[in-house]
Order: C-alpha cells, then sequence, then structure tokens
C-alpha cells in the first residue's frame, strides 16, 4: 500500500497536492521532482510548515499524507510498533502550533468527502479532512447550515472540534456540541466509533488529536437560514446601558473593544426571518473611500510616507492597519492614534447588511499575529463580562501596553465535554446561568524584519503577563489553540518558568488530568500522537513538590 508523502516541491505533485500545500500553507524552498513513497521511505524527504497566524515553524522528514481512511489505519498502527511520533496536522491554524511535532505529522487533507446527508435529521457525515467551506457548500444545496462557525472556513472538521473552536452566541455552544459521533484511529485499540453513549465520547471530543487520528466525523446541522447583521459603534457607558439586552435579545453578538478610546464595535445578527424589517437608509451604502478616509489620512500624513496616495487607495483597511502599525508598533502613543483611525473607520462602516449565516459569522482575522484568547463563567445579570473589560483596559492603560485593536469579546454556552474551557459539569444550568465570555488580544507582527519581530513578541508577552493576573481573579481558562509555554528570550529565564509553573497549575485544576492520562496510556501507550506541549501540559503535568524554590501561587 502507497502512501503520498508532502516535500519539498510537493506543490508539483498537482491538483490534489497543489491543495495539501494550500491548506498547510509550506515554507517557499527550492522545486524538487515530486515522488511517491512507501511509509519506511519518509525518511528522505523534508519539508518546513508554519502556522497560519506565522508564530510557529516546523521542519519534519517525515509529514504523511493518506488517501484512505485504510492508510491512516496502516500508518497509526505502523508509527505505534515502532514508537514513532505521528501528530494529526489539519490545517496548520492553531496559533499555538499545537498540532506541530518535528518527529511525523499525518495531513488528512485528501480525505475531504461529503459522505452523506441525512436531510431529515439534520445531519452530516463527512472524512476529518473536509473543509468548513465545503461542508457549507454542500449543505446548503440541501437547504441546511452548521450551527455557528469559528472565523476561519479553511479549518479542518478534524481540527474544528478537537480544539473545540468556538462562535458566538450565549445560546449556542462551542463547536464540539455540534458533533454527534466520530471515528477514530488509534494506536493501541484500532479504529473504534465514538457516540454519546460510549464512555471516553465526553473526554475525546475535545481530544486535541492525542487519542488518535480522527477520519470520520457526524455533525448536527440546522435549517439554512440568512442573517441580519447590525453594526454600531457604542461609547462605553450607552454599552453598559444596552449590554443585557443585546446579549439576550440577540442570537449572534461580538464586541471589538479599542484600547485608548470610549468606543466598542458592536456586531450582533438575528435570522432574517425574525430580525426587525431593515430601513433602506440603514443599509451599507457608503463607499469605502469614505470609510477609509481616516486611516489613509493618518497614513499619507505620517512622517516618512514613502507612498503616494494612488498606492494608499489600493490598499484594504488590514493592509492599512497593518501599514500604519508597522510603522511604531511599541510606540504607545503612536498606536493610540492608529486605534482612533480604526475607531472612525468603524464609525463610518456602521450599519446593516443581509447574507447566509456562514458568510456574516466568519470574518478575516488579518495576518502575522500574536493572540491569546481565556473563557469566563459570565451569567447573565451579574456582569462580570463587562468587569473584566473595563479591567483590562485599566491595565492596558496603566502599564501604557502599545495593545493594538480590537480586543474581541464573544460568547457562548457551555459544554458537556471534559475538556472544554467552558466545560460546565453534568448538571444543567439555566438558560441566564449557562453563558461564558471569551476574550482575545492581539498584537500585530506587520514586518519581516526578526529584530522587529522580537521586539514585538517581548511586548506581548509582557502584555500575556500581565493579563494572566485578571484569568486568577476570574477562573479564566485559555483556549486550547492559544496556551503557550514561553521562551526565556521572551520573558527572560525566571518569569518564563513562574509563568509556565502557573499555566501548569492552572491546567490542573481545571481539567481531569488523571481521567486524560488513563484514557491515554489505554489508547496511545507509546506517546505516539502527543509532542513535547501535550506531554508536558496534560500527561506529565503533576503537583510540584512542596520545595519548590519556584512560587507555584503567583503569576509576578
Amino acid at each position: 500500500m502507497v502512501l503520498s508523502l508532502l516535500r519539498r516541491g510537493a506543490l508539483l505533485f498537482g491538483t490534489s497536492a497543489a491543495l495539501v500545500g494550500a491548506a498547510l500553507s509550506p515554507v517557499p524552498v527550492h522545486s524538487e521532482a515530486p515522488a511517491v513513497h512507501g511509509i519506511e521511505e519518509s525518511a528522505a524527504d523534508a519539508v518546513t510548515l508554519l502556522n497560519w497566524s506565522a508564530t510557529h515553524a516546523v521542519h519534519t522528514n517525515a509529514l504523511f499524507v493518506p488517501e484512505s481512511v485504510d492508510q491512516v489505519e496502516q500508518l497509526v498502527a505502523d508509527r505505534h510498533a515502532k514508537s514513532e511520533k505521528l501528530r494529526p496536522l489539519g490545517s496548520a491554524l492553531s496559533p499555538n502550533a499545537l498540532a506541530f511535532e518535528a518527529g511525523g505529522m499525518v495531513s488528512l487533507a485528501l480525505l475531504d468527502k461529503i459522505l452523506w446527508i441525512d436531510e431529515k435529521k439534520a445531519q452530516v457525515r463527512v472524512q476529518s479532512g473536509a473543509r468548513i467551506a465545503q461542508v457549507t457548500n454542500e449543505l446548503r444545496k440541501r437547504g441546511l447550515v452548521l450551527q455557528n462557525f469559528a472565523s476561519i472556513s479553511e479549518q479542518q472538521v478534524g481540527g474544528f472540534f478537537q480544539v473545540g473552536a468556538h462562535g458566538t452566541g450565549i445560546r449556542i455552544p462551542p463547536v464540539d456540541e455540534q458533533v454527534v459521533s466520530f471515528r477514530i484511529a488509534t494506536p493501541a485499540v484500532g479504529s473504534i466509533e465514538i457516540s454519546s453513549g460510549h464512555p471516553l465520547f465526553g473526554l475525546l471530543r475535545v481530544g486535541l488529536g492525542a487519542f488518535g487520528v480522527v477520519t470520520e466525523v457526524t455533525l448536527q446541522a440546522t435549517a439554512a437560514h440568512k442573517l441580519v447583521e447590525y453594526t454600531k459603534v457604542m461609547t462605553h457607558e450607552e454599552l453598559r446601558d444596552r449590554h443585557e439586552e443585546l446579549l439576550s435579545q440577540h442570537q449572534h453578538v461580538r464586541y471589538m473593544w479599542i484600547p485608548y478610546t470610549d468606543s466598542v464595535v458592536v456586531v450582533y445578527s438575528d435570522p432574517l426571518e425574525r430580525a426587525s424589517a431593515p430601513n433602506s437608509a440603514d443599509m451599507q451604502h457608503l463607499t469605502n473611500d469614505y470609510k477609509l478616509a481616516p486611516l489613509r489620512e493618518l497614513l499619507l500624513a505620517s512622517a516618512g510616507n514613502r507612498l503616494s496616495p494612488q498606492e494608499v487607495q489600493r490598499m484594504s483597511f488590514a493592509e492599512m492597519r497593518d501599514y500604519l502599525i508597522a510603522r511604531d508598533p511599541l510606540n504607545t502613543e503612536w498606536i493610540r492614534r492608529v486605534n482612533q483611525a480604526e475607531a472612525a473607520f468603524w464609525k463610518r462602516s456602521e450599519g446593516i447588511r443581509i447574507d447566509w449565516s456562514d458568510r456574516i459569522l466568519g470574518f478575516d482575522c488579518g495576518g502575522h499575529q500574536w493572540v491569546s484568547e481565556v473563557a469566563f463563567h459570565a451569567p447573565l445579570g451579574q456582569r462580570r463580562d463587562l468587569e473584566y473589560m473595563t479591567k483590562l483596559l485599566r491595565l492596558i492603560q496603566d502599564h501604557q501596553i502599545p495593545a493594538p485593536a480590537p480586543i474581541e469579546q464573544r460568547w457562548t454556552s457551555g459544554s458537556g465535554s471534559l475538556m472544554s474551557p467552558v466545560y460546565r459539569g453534568p448538571d444543567t444550568l439555566p438558560p441566564d446561568q449557562d453563558v461564558y465570555s471569551w476574550v482575545g488580544i492581539i498584537m500585530y507582527l506587520p514586518t519581516d524584519d526578526e529584530a522587529a519581530r522580537q521586539s514585538i513578541t517581548r511586548e506581548f508577552w509582557r502584555y500575556r503577563h500581565l493579563c494572566a493576573k485578571l484569568w486568577e481573579a476570574y477562573d479564566a481558562a485559555e483556549h486550547w489553540a492559544k496556551i503557550e509555554i514561553p521562551s526565556p528570550s521572551y520573558m527572560g529565564s525566571e518569569d518564563a518558568l513562574r509563568y509556565k509553573n502557573f499555566i501548569l497549575k492552572r491546567v490542573r485544576e481545571k481539567y481531569p488530568l488523571d481521567n486524560f492520562g488513563r484514557a491515554h496510556r489505554m489508547l496511545d501507550p507509546n506517546r505516539i500522537m502527543t509532542n513535547a506541549f501535550i506531554d508536558e501540559v496534560l500527561l506529565d503535568n503533576v503537583e510540584p513538590s512542596k520545595e519548590s524554590n519556584v512560587s507555584q501561587d503567583r503569576v509576578i
């Protein structure tokens, strides 16, 4: 049985390999003649991969791209017999490179079939390499759609639920709750079908690719529908007055807070048939020239600008923001001015648009960037979500962090998956109590200059480190695709060690690591499906001795 192996020059494989290469975003290298190899010949090949946000890279000589489920099962069995690594790669989207493992990875980009759609049950069975955009297109032909979406439609379905991705809406859970069943090829037990009646369903549904390679997934869908999306800029006081109303009365709500301004971009949407009829005067008829004028003016007036008005005219909003930030990314006063121009852009972009739900709920995350996102319990009426943001904005101000926009805030209900950051336990909470807020901070990497990128990275880690104080106070948990163990070069060795111990302690307190470890020893005793991160944070994360010289109870 022959297995394709992605290598340097893999884009020359043809259509199928081009799809794989596009999904994985390999670092450009000199082309070589393509080849097809058996499993045993993999060591002769090499590829370097970057994750989506260009913060992590991995070089491997064992990146497998199987063309059938049988090949996946054979590969898992062979790597298990040899105790050789095999991490599921997905689309390499995770900001923390959760899937990367130099010892060996497997991409299911060629296993992307839609296997069946049951219109009566509103369910779809797919191979786990199918991209969310593909699934959405096929479902729409049958009058169906997924209940919710994360931001990037290029996600593969396997990674979509294994890391606990989420959209927004207080009555809508993270995407792992849409999973009805899945088939997983495990190293020690072989392929097993996992559904709600299986004792491992709650644990493996957010399994982080650590127990095996998910090959097929059944997802619960809903009737296809259009959404009416409203974009409005509010002051902090206006938002405080309308916060509960916005969350409780609208199906999808997200806030984009803009540091160093009094502006919050509020984006909410409802099904077309339920929304009040939009006034044609409120529809988004304004030109891009009008919307982008504040950013263009700031760019053209900035000292040392070498761009002509014609070049600036051709730039998109995201391109202009990147270019502006790149001028002086660590100058807080300059970032304040950029943020003010962005707030003016959003004020000019207020209005209404109508489209299919997947097109409304997906959005552009921007380019190269560092991100961190946490989730915490935020029952309606308690205003923990607004309190958190008030303290975060004050922290940014007090420490003069050059924090760009946006700080994005979203909401979901809880999840029954044991490893979800918003696991709510077996007891059903009243709807107003079953609410969790997700808050994400960001710093862009808008330059290729390595020294500048390193400086931004160090500043982001200062930002993140300061935010960790709030995580303790609000019992917040980081998104699995965004937890990072810092390098001493980013924080200094003592601070990095202290921060690492803080993260390990938070994970021990939040998650059932004993259950995780027992299941893992049964399904993957040779640890071929893990990497250093999974090992350190989940499998080897035990309480340190009390004689440790490093405090476990404080962040700084």
